[in-house]
């Protein structure tokens, strides 16, 4: 069976954005570019670009090992039928290291935030809130993914049924992600007040995540489920043509990815 999986599906989870580091050490994560905007000493400098280097090195380990994961989850997706407890298996086999990854960063974020003063503080509050729109980016996410799927559809000849039946599975996962998005900005803005404190707390992170996590695998699964409904509406021909748009654009994350930078 041709191994794809669509674009179009997997930009839509939260991800998303799977996180703000990109694939190369050169890359910088939205909080990364931030500080720089900051009158940072050297010696601030020289601690943060450790902790990013820690950071990408993590997450590096995490893309690695989450590829025996995304293997399993896109031959779930191109099966016939759609088995939901194979899918649910699959999507939390890598949540321990996961919830390790998060866990991390989010130490990671604390440290960078006390290296910071308290005008530095403030100012990176204020760019994180300018930031924080995610509406906005959401909305643009979504012309774009709709245009790009426009083109993709018109190429591909589908008739309408075919059309209206993708129409339908558009909009019963949007109407599910708008729902995480809102768990999403809960979560982030509890996580911020953890990372900002004088101390870490760890209970208080994973009494949170715990919460959070359930509601990422919820959303990973719809968005499974999404694609296995349209590819299995698609002929074999749709399939193949398909198949070369998912080549040249090379989505960067799958429904494994894990959240957006918290701080960033």
């Amino acid at each position: 069976m041709i191994k794809i999986i669509s674009l179009f599906f997997v930009s839509l989870l939260v991800t998303a954005q799977v996180c703000a580091e990109q694939t190369n050490n050169r890359s910088r994560s939205p909080l990364l570019k931030m500080l720089t905007q900051l009158d940072l000493s050297e010696q601030q400098k020289r601690e943060i670009k450790l902790y990013a280097k820690d950071k990408y090195k993590q997450r590096v380990t995490f893309r690695t090992d989450d590829k025996p994961i995304k293997a399993a989850l896109r031959d779930i997706i191109q099966a016939e039928s759609w088995d939901e407890p194979a899918a649910i298996k699959t999507l939390v086999m890598n949540a321990d290291t996961k919830q390790k990854l998060l866990n991390s960063r989010a130490l990671t974020h604390h440290k960078i935030w006390l290296l910071l003063n308290s005008a530095q503080q403030q100012q990176l509050s204020q760019m994180i809130a300018v930031r924080g729109n995610r509406e906005i980016i959401h909305q643009r996410t979504k012309i774009k993914r709709q245009n790009r799927w426009n083109r993709i559809a018109k190429e591909l000849k589908l008739s309408r049924e075919q059309s209206r039946k993708i129409e339908v599975f558009q909009q019963d996962f949007e109407q599910q992600r708008r729902l995480f998005t809102d768990h999403q900005n809960e979560y982030k803005i509890a996580e911020r007040n953890i990372i900002k404190a004088t101390e870490f707390n760890q209970l208080a992170w994973q009494d949170l995540y715990s919460e959070y996590e359930r509601a990422m695998i919820d959303l990973a699964l719809a968005a499974a489920h999404m694609q296995h409904q349209i590819i299995n509406v698609l002929n074999e021909s749709q399939k193949t043509k398909f198949e070369k748009h998912y080549r040249r654009l090379k989505p960067t994350f799958s429904v494994t990815s894990c959240i957006d930078d918290i701080v960033g």
